[in-house]
C-alpha cells in the first residue's frame, strides 16, 4: 500500500478496507445477522399490534430503537478489529512501513468501519415502513433515527477502534467492546419510560442519562416518536450524545494515533506489571524440535502427557496424516484428559482470560449490590427482590463467560497451531474436548462463591439465601454446561478464532435481547412462543416465581425444561457427535449415522420441550374462588352480560354505581378484573387488555350513581369472564372495606388466524434470503478471482 499523487493516503486505506469489509468480508456476514434479527423482532412487534396490545407509535419507536442498537454495536465490532485484528494477522507491520501517516492509517479504518451504518440503515427503512402502515410519525422516526444513528456511529467505530489500539489481539479488543456495549445498552432496558416511579430510582435515571450516551439517545427518540414532543423541548437528550463522537474522535486521532504502534504500549505495560506482582503466566514451552518432551515414548510403559502450551508450529508434521487417522484412537495413559484439564486451568486462570473476566465480575457485583443496598435505604425493597437481581446478573455473566471460553477451545488452539501437536498426543478426541470443557466451566463455581456474600449481605436475615444459593447454584450449573457445550460446538466447526467468537457473541445476544423486552411485546401467542423457546428465559421464570413469589417446585417444573434440555442436546451433540471427529480441519470430514441420530434425538427432545411448554403455560391458570354474596348499600350494575368477537377487536360497556344507603358513600375504587373460564388456558393480565383498569369516584349522596365507560381488548381466544369490583376508600390506616362485586360479562374470543401480521412476513423471509444470496454471489466471485489469479 502507497500513497498516490491522485488520491491522499487514508482514501487509499479507506479503499482498501472497505474492499477487505464487503467483499466476502465480516460486513456482509454481520449485516445479514443484522437483517435476521430485525425480521424476528418486526414479526412479534407486528403479531402483538395486531391484536391491540402495542400501540403503533410504540411498536416504531421499539423497531427504531432495535435498528439502530444493532447498527451501531456492528460498527462496534469492525471497529475493534480494525488494528488489533492487523496485529494478530501480521499483516499491521508491513502498513506502518508504508508512506502514510498513523493519523491517515486510522482516519482510513473508521470511515471503513462507518460504512456498516448507512447499509444497516437502508435495511431497516423497508421495516420501518411496513409497520408504520402509513402513519405520519414514520417521517418523524426516519428523520431522527437517522440522525442520531450517523451521529453515533463514528462513535460507536471511534470506541472499538481505542480499544483496539490498546489490545494484542482481537479476541481482546472483542470481549472488552462487548462489555462496553452492554453496559451501555442493558441499564436503558431496565431504566424504560415510565418504570422510574421512586427517588432513588429518578436520581440513578439523571445519572445514567448524563453518563450514558445511547440512553439520552434513546430517550429521545421515546419522546418525540411516542409521546409527541417537540425536538426543542427535549433537545437537551442529545446533548452527550452530540459530545460523545467529539470526545471520541479526539482521543482516537489526536492521541492515540501518535502511539500507534506493532506492540500495543497498554498492555506491554499492564503484563509487565502483572508479572512484577504475580510472576510468570505459564512455564516455559518445550522444544518440539527435541521429540522427547512433545511427544511421548513408544510402548506401553506409564508416562505422563506433556501438552504444548506455545503457539510453536511444527512444520515437519504432515497435515495429510492427520486428516487420515482415524478418528477415535485408544489411549495408552490413563486419565490423559486430566492432564489436559490442568494444562486448560492453568492457562485461564494463571493471568489468563477467566481470572480477567472473574475480577471484571467482581467490581460490576460489588458497584450493583451498592446501588440496590442504596436504593433499598430509600425504596425500602424487599430483601427478596434484591437477592433474585444479584442471582439475575449472575447467571448472565456465567453464560457470558461459558460462551466465550467454549467458542476459543478448539478453533483458537487451531489459530496459535497448537491443534497438530495436541492431536499427535495419545489423548482420545473426546479427552481433549472433556478437558477442555471441564477447564471452561470451572469459573462458575468461583462467581457463586463470590456472590454468596452479596446474597447474605442483602438478604438482612431472610432464609431466602438458602434458596438462592440452591437454585441459583443448581441452575446455574444447568446453564453454564449448556452454553459451553454451545460454544465448544460452534469453535468445533469454526475455521477461525474470530468467526466462532462472531456466532458465540451473536448467539448471546439471540437468547440476551428477547428477555430484555417490554411487556407489551412478551405478551401474546408470539411473545409467549418466542419466550418459551428461549432456554434463558425459562429458568429466569422459574427462580423468579420460587424467589420471590414463595410459589412451589410442584407447581413451575416444566419451566426448567427449556434449560434442561438445551444442555442435554448440546452435551449429547458435542460429546456423542463432534468430539469423536475432532481434526485439524473445523467440523468433521464426512457425515456418518451418528448425525442422523442426533437429529432424531434432537427432535424428540424439542417435542418433549413442547410439552413441557404446554404445561407451563396451562401452570399460570388457577381455577377461581366463589365469592360470598355481599349485602350492601352499594350496587354495581353492567351494561352487557355476554359477547362473542375475534381476538383483536374491542368490547365497549359502561358500569352504573349506586349508592342505596341513607347517607353518603365514603371516595369509591372500581376496578374492572378479567379471568379466564379454562382452567387450561393462558392467565390474563388486565393491563394488556384494557388501557384503564381503576377509575375513582370522589363520593356519592344517598339515592345518587355514577356511569362509568370501560374499554376491554380481546388479546387471546377463549372464554373470559369480565367484572368490577367496588371498592370504599377506608378511612384510616388500620381499617379496610368490603368489596362489593357486579355480575359479570361472558366474553368469547374467537382465533385470530392472520398467517402475515402487518404484511411484515415477506421482509422477514426475504430480507435474510436476499442478503445470503448476495453474500454467497460475491463469494463465489471472489473464488473465481482467486482461482485465476492462482492458475495465472
Amino acid at each position: 500500500m502507497s500513497a498516490t499523487a491522485a488520491s491522499p493516503t487514508w482514501a487509499v486505506v479507506f479503499r482498501k478496507e472497505l474492499r477487505d469489509h464487503w467483499i466476502g468480508g465480516k460486513a456482509l456476514y454481520l449485516i445479514l445477522l443484522h437483517t435476521f434479527l430485525l425480521g424476528i423482532y418486526s414479526f412479534l412487534l407486528a403479531s402483538n399490534a395486531e391484536v391491540n396490545i402495542l400501540p403503533r407509535v410504540e411498536m416504531i419507536s421499539e423497531i427504531v430503537k432495535a435498528s439502530l442498537a444493532v447498527g451501531l454495536f456492528i460498527c462496534l465490532i469492525i471497529g475493534a478489529d480494525s488494528v488489533a485484528g492487523e496485529r494478530e494477522r501480521g499483516t499491521f507491520e508491513g502498513m506502518l512501513l508504508t508512506p502514510t501517516s498513523r493519523r491517515q492509517i486510522l482516519v482510513g479504518k473508521l470511515l471503513a468501519a462507518i460504512s456498516a451504518w448507512p447499509a444497516a440503515l437502508a435495511i431497516s427503512i423497508p421495516y420501518w415502513i411496513v409497520l408504520s402502515k402509513g402513519d405520519p410519525i414514520f417521517w418523524q422516526a426516519l428523520l431522527w433515527g437517522s440522525m442520531v444513528g450517523s451521529v453515533l456511529a463514528p462513535a460507536m467505530a471511534g470506541v472499538g477502534m481505542l480499544i483496539s489500539t490498546w489490545c494484542k489481539s482481537n479476541k481482546s479488543a472483542m470481549l472488552a467492546s462487548l462489555g462496553v456495549y452492554l453496559l451501555m445498552l442493558l441499564p436503558t432496558e431496565i431504566l424504560r419510560p415510565g418504570t422510574v416511579q421512586t427517588f432513588a430510582e429518578l436520581q440513578r435515571a439523571k445519572v445514567y442519562l448524563w453518563v450514558n450516551p445511547w440512553h439520552g439517545a434513546s430517550s429521545f427518540l421515546a419522546r418525540v416518536i411516542m409521546f409527541d414532543s417537540s425536538p426543542g423541548e427535549v433537545g437537551y437528550f442529545l446533548t452527550l450524545p452530540a459530545l460523545f463522537p467529539v470526545i471520541i474522535l479526539v482521543l482516537l486521532l489526536v492521541f492515540a494515533s501518535r502511539g500507534l504502534r506493532l506492540e500495543p504500549g497498554t498492555a506491554k505495560k499492564f503484563r509487565s506489571a502483572w508479572g512484577r506482582w504475580f510472576g510468570s503466566a505459564s512455564p516455559p514451552a518445550p522444544n518440539p524440535g527435541s521429540g522427547d518432551a512433545a511427544f511421548p515414548p513408544a510402548g506401553n510403559q506409564p508416562h505422563e502427557v506433556i501438552v504444548p502450551s506455545k503457539p510453536e508450529r511444527f512444520n515437519m508434521i504432515d497435515k495429510s496424516r492427520l486428516a487420515d487417522r482415524p478418528m477415535e484412537t485408544a489411549s495408552s495413559a490413563s486419565g490423559s484428559w486430566w492432564v489436559l484439564c490442568r494444562k486448560e486451568l492453568r492457562d485461564h486462570w494463571i493471568g489468563g482470560k477467566a481470572l480477567n473476566l472473574t475480577i471484571a465480575y467482581t467490581i460490576m457485583m460489588g458497584i450493583y449490590a451498592f446501588m440496590m443496598a442504596r436504593a433499598s435505604a430509600v425504596n425500602v425493597e424487599p430483601p427478596k427482590e434484591m437477592v433474585w437481581e444479584l442471582l439475575k446478573a449472575a447467571l448472565m455473566f456465567t453464560v457470558f463467560m461459558g460462551l466465550i471460553l467454549g467458542a476459543d477451545s478448539l478453533s483458537g488452539e487451531r489459530d496459535r497451531a497448537t491443534l497438530e501437536g495436541l492431536l499427535l498426543t495419545p489423548v482420545r478426541r473426546r479427552g481433549i474436548v472433556f478437558g477442555k470443557f471441564l477447564a471452561a466451566v470451572s469459573p462458575w463455581p468461583v462467581i457463586l462463591a463470590l456472590t454468596v456474600p452479596y446474597f447474605v449481605l442483602l438478604a438482612q436475615g431472610d432464609p431466602v439465601v438458602g434458596q438462592a444459593i440452591f437454585w441459583g447454584g443448581l441452575f446455574g450449573t444447568i446453564l453454564t454446561l449448556g452454553y459451553t457445550a454451545f460454544g465448544m460446538l460452534v469453535s468445533f466447526w469454526s475455521t477461525s478464532n474470530k468467526s466462532s467468537l462472531f456466532m458465540a457473541l451473536g448467539a448471546y445476544l439471540l437468547f440476551l435481547l428477547p428477555t430484555q423486552l417490554t411487556g407489551h411485546a412478551q405478551a401474546g401467542f408470539m411473545g409467549r412462543l418466542f419466550q418459551a423457546l428461549n432456554p434463558m428465559q425459562g429458568p429466569r421464570f422459574f427462580l423468579a416465581k420460587i424467589l420471590v413469589n414463595n410459589r412451589t417446585f410442584g407447581e413451575l417444573w416444566p419451566y426448567a425444561l427449556s434449560a434442561v434440555l438445551f444442555a442435554v442436546i448440546a452435551f449429547a451433540v458435542l460429546f456423542w457427535y463432534a468430539s469423536p471427529g475432532l481434526r485439524l480441519d473445523a467440523g468433521r470430514a464426512r457425515m456418518s449415522l451418528r448425525l442422523q441420530r442426533s437429529a432424531v434425538a434432537a427432535i424428540l427432545a424439542c417435542c418433549l420441550g413442547l410439552l413441557g411448554t404446554a404445561k407451563a403455560a396451562s401452570l399460570h391458570a388457577q381455577p377461581s374462588q366463589a365469592s360470598a354474596v355481599i349485602q350492601a348499600p352499594l350496587q354495581v350494575s353492567i351494561s352487557m352480560t355476554d359477547t362473542t368477537l375475534r381476538a383483536g377487536g374491542a368490547v365497549l360497556f359502561n358500569t352504573v354505581v349506586t349508592n342505596d344507603g341513607m347517607a353518603a358513600s365514603p371516595s369509591l375504587i372500581v376496578a374492572m378484573n378479567i379471568i379466564n373460564l379454562d382452567a387450561e388456558g393462558d392467565i390474563v393480565d388486565p393491563e394488556d387488555w384494557s388501557p384503564e383498569r381503576t377509575q375513582y369516584i370522589e363520593l356519592l349522596a344517598a339515592g345518587e350513581s355514577a356511569n362509568l365507560s370501560w374499554v376491554v381488548n380481546a388479546i387471546i381466544d377463549g372464554d373470559y369472564m369480565v367484572y368490577m369490583v367496588a371498592i370504599p376508600a377506608p378511612d384510616a390506616v388500620d381499617a379496610t372495606s368490603q368489596p362489593i362485586a357486579s355480575s359479570g360479562i361472558h366474553l368469547t374470543v374467537t382465533p385470530y388466524t392472520k398467517l402475515n401480521p402487518g404484511g411484515v412476513l415477506p421482509y422477514v423471509i426475504g430480507g435474510p434470503l436476499l442478503l445470503g444470496l448476495i453474500i454467497f454471489l460475491v463469494y463465489r466471485h471472489r473464488r473465481r478471482q482467486l482461482d485465476a489469479d492462482a492458475e495465472g
